[in-house]
């Protein structure tokens, strides 16, 4: 017979292995990251990407000047996009094509959209 000290063993041990599988992972990258910093100091970081894209004269995104930034992580199973945006040579988002067009704010969802289009119709990107 089980005794409630090992049903109770065993449920803390699935429950931590539970919350540990689900952690969230930092890469090196986004360590000095943060919302706000300059392109110059962007630059200075070390962070490789593949592609930059020049965004503007979009209905939503007006005559303001946005670049975005596509890094490509490779991983086992597939590769991942990660987009850095800036307004003005500001950093002003970062984060994975989706976290972009599931945004609340429409100039990031836009930013979002136009990068998913951009990567899906350039081919040498994968």
């Amino acid at each position: 017979m089980i005794s409630k000290f090992n049903i109770l063993f065993i449920a803390l041990t699935a429950l931590t292995l539970f919350l540990n599988s689900c952690g969230t992972y930092i890469y090196k990258d986004h360590l000095n990251l943060e919302k706000g910093i300059s392109l110059e100091k962007f630059n200075n970081l070390g962070i490789s990407f593949v592609n930059q894209i020049n965004l503007r004269n979009n209905e939503i995104l007006g005559k303001d000047n946005y670049i975005v930034f596509i890094q490509l992580r490779q991983s086992v199973y597939k590769n991942q996009y990660y987009l850095y945006a800036f307004k003005d040579n500001i950093l002003i988002f970062w984060g994975y094509p989706y976290t972009f067009t599931r945004h609340n704010d429409p100039v990031i969802q836009a930013i979002g959209e136009e990068c998913s289009d951009y990567i899906l119709n350039n081919e040498y990107l994968y």
